[in-house]
């Protein structure tokens, strides 16, 4: 997922190579939604790195495979995990909008400043942004 915007002119072979071999992605934990047996969309959830404040996570890497796209399957997916997220105790996740930030905000994510930045949060509860430096690009 995603090498038609991250190959960065590598072949596909040569893309997954380096996924596989990324020790930032083995640092995380996927998320694959499927549709009929066929994965449709994925992403990756950080933990204690990056910067991110104690009890939030970080969603990175989110991406629906070119034939699948504008079906709200990225929305789906980013939803179900920020509920499983939510269940297992967590106050927040962060990540980094490559797009327009409206689809993010649509999903319940805000801007953490007006310094421009790309990242954004969405809380859980009643909890604040907690002052600490922004979490660095995941």
């Amino acid at each position: 997922m995603g090498f038609d915007v991250w190959s960065g002119g590598k072949s596909e072979e040569q893309y997954v190579k380096k996924c596989k071999e990324s020790k930032k992605y083995t640092t995380g934990t996927w998320y694959v939604l499927e549709s009929e047996n066929v994965l449709v969309s994925s992403l990756i959830v950080y933990e204690s790195q990056f910067r991110i404040p104690e009890n939030f996570c970080g969603i990175g890497s989110v991406a629906t495979a070119i034939l699948h796209r504008n079906k709200g399957h990225s929305s789906h997916l980013i939803n179900g995990v920020c509920e499983n997220l939510k269940r297992s105790g967590y106050s927040g996740v962060y990540l980094h909008s490559d797009i327009d930030p409206e689809f993010y905000k649509r999903l319940g994510f805000n801007p953490v400043s007006t310094e421009g930045t790309n990242c954004m949060v969405r809380l859980f509860g009643s909890v604040r942004v907690p002052e600490s430096e922004i979490p660095s690009y995941f």
